[in-house]
Order: C-alpha cells, then structure tokens, then sequence
C-alpha cells in the first residue's frame, strides 16, 4: 500500500514536470513569435523614389514667338510647327523646369505691331493661352523672378499667377524678392519627392541674397523637403563666363545647404562646376526665345537630372542627385529643336 502512495506521488510528479515543460515552451514560442511581430511593426517598409527632372532657360513668347503663335492659329499648332522635337521628348520626363520671362496678361502687345512689324520697347506680355503651350511642353514648374513678370506692374503679376493656376502650372518667387508679396519658394512634391525651388532676382532694387540664405536655412528644418534647389536670375547679358558676384552667391548658398543651383538671364550658357559636390549651372541660356543674332544665343542647354530617394526597413533615408545628360538647344528663325543625337 505504502509503495502504491509512493508511485502515485512520483507519477503526478512526472506529469507536473513534462506538463511545465511543455507550457513553457508553447509560452516562450507564443512570446516570441509575439515579439517578433512587434519588431516588424517597428520597421519601415522599404521604399525607393525616382523623380526624373529637366531644366531648361529662359521663355519668352511675346515679339517674333508671338506672331508665329498667332500665325500657327493654336497653341498646339505652334508647339508642333515651331518647336520641333519639343513635344515629344519632352514626355520622357516627369516634368520641366523653366524660367518664364514676361506676364501672362490680355494686355495688347506692345512689342509687335498689327503689319507685323516690331518696337524695340523691352515690355513683353504674353499670349493668354501660355499655360496650354507650357503644358504641351510638359512644362510643370516656372520661375516668376526676372526682370520681366512685372512688365505690367503688379496687376500683371497677379494676373500671371491666375493663369498659371488655372493652367495647373506650378510657379515660385516674384520679381521683387519680396516674401511679403509672395512667398520666395514653393515645395513641389511628386512621387513622394518633395523639392523645394527658390526664386533670386538680382536686378530689382531690393536684391538683399540673404534672404535667399534664410529661406535656404527654413527649408532645411522642414523634414518634408527633400531637395533645395536656387533658381537665380543674375549675371551680365551675353557673357560666357560667371562673374565674380555669382560665384560667390552660388558658394554661400551651397554653404548654407542648398543642393543645387541653376541661373538664368544672360541669353547664353555659362559654364558649371561642383562645388562641394554640388551642381552650380550659372546660367542655361534661351530656351524659347527670339534672338539669333550670333551662334552663342542661339544656343541653350537643358540638364536633366535624376532625384533619387530610398527608404531603408531601419526608417533610415537615402537622397542622391545624378546627372543624367546635358541636352543642347538650337533656335532659328524657322523654329527651335533640341540637338539631340
């Protein structure tokens, strides 16, 4: 009897111990396939973004581009007539970047005359269907600081701004460098890249470049951004070097985190560097423009440039910004084509 007890004991002994066991083991598998779980919530999904970007010059469609436009009858008429290979190479990126220099108004033209015939004044107004010709061209993001958008004054400035709005065209800075008027910068996101583009006039009165550097600085407090790139319009008229004021703009700006800048406004390209392995465009030259008085206007340069941005499972960011080509531009009185090979 007494070794019957005694092998009872042991017996529910045994069952405690393999029954322990096994909880605990179904316990320790269930816990970390639990925390297992956990851990993947607390990764990011990895992600890789491509924004594919062509920068062009200067747009000008009043004086001779305006009589072909009214000649050609349509804007889509004009853009396959006059700009040759424009339109379709253009659909190989994801949008341009262009300078656009002069209003968008009803105003008369006062630079073509009714027989046809041209006045020297420097006062451009462009045709109200501009927005459909930009975005023919694929043309997405505009620059509105030149020496030109305030051709009518304010009223025509914000005329611009109706249209291009209505046209569903992006636009950035003013004439004046004025932040009060309009802000100096716009953040364009696409593909989940968010660039932000400042605008720089350097021929208005209130020409202060440390403005530029502080919106430069803002920017890159703003975790959205992902890119910062300065457009100024600078330099002397028909030069083909960089003066020294660019140079030095161009380097401060980088300094202060810009990631790239492209100018415009002497009508010719200039040259480019790196610079603290940035890119630095002085200027890109005519992109759509009526001068062919010699070979260097009549030339511009588009650059297209690839924006790359990866997101690693850690939540850890990636940006990278390759150049991808330089592409040269070649206007006539004929019309304007890229010189592609």
């Amino acid at each position: 009897m007494k070794e019957k007890s005694l092998f009872i004991i042991f017996l529910i002994i045994i069952l405690g111990v393999f029954g322990y066991l096994a909880f605990n083991k179904k316990f320790t598998r269930e816990y970390t396939i639990s925390n297992i779980d956990n851990q993947k919530e607390n990764l990011t999904q990895p992600k890789k973004s491509e924004l594919d970007i062509l920068f062009v010059g200067d747009i000008m469609l009043d004086r001779f581009i305006r009589k072909r436009v009214n000649e050609n009858g349509s804007a889509e008429n004009f853009v396959n007539n006059f700009l040759g290979n424009f339109r379709e190479h253009n659909k190989n990126y994801d949008y341009i970047v262009a300078n656009l220099e002069g209003p968008i108004t009803e105003n008369k033209t006062k630079t073509l005359n009714a027989d046809g015939s041209y006045n020297p004044i420097l006062l451009f107004t462009f045709p109200t269907s501009t927005p459909q010709i930009l975005n023919l061209l694929n043309v997405k993001v505009v620059s509105l600081a030149n020496n030109h958008t305030d051709n009518f004054y304010n009223q025509g400035f914000q005329e611009t701004k109706i249209y291009l709005e209505k046209g569903n065209i992006k636009y950035f800075s003013n004439p004046y460098n004025d932040n009060q008027i309009e802000s100096l910068s716009n953040t364009i996101c696409e593909k989940e890249i968010c660039i932000a583009y400042i605008g720089y006039h350097e021929f208005t009165k209130d020409n202060d470049s440390e403005r530029i550097e502080n919106e430069i600085l803002k920017l890159k407090q703003d975790k959205k951004v992902d890119f910062v790139i300065v457009v100024p319009h600078w330099g002397t008229e028909y030069r083909k070097t960089s003066n020294q004021n660019q140079k030095y703009l161009a380097h401060k700006w980088i300094d202060a985190g810009a990631d790239m800048i492209i100018g415009g406004h002497p009508h010719v390209i200039e040259e480019s560097e790196i610079y603290k392995d940035k890119y630095i465009y002085y200027s890109l030259g005519n992109y759509i423009f009526d001068q062919w008085f010699d070979e260097d206007v009549k030339k511009g340069l588009g650059v297209n440039f690839k924006f790359k941005k990866e997101i690693s499972e850690a939540g850890e960011i990636k940006k990278e910004i390759e150049l991808v080509k330089e592409i040269k531009t070649q206007t006539e009185k004929t019309g304007i084509k890229y010189l592609l090979e």
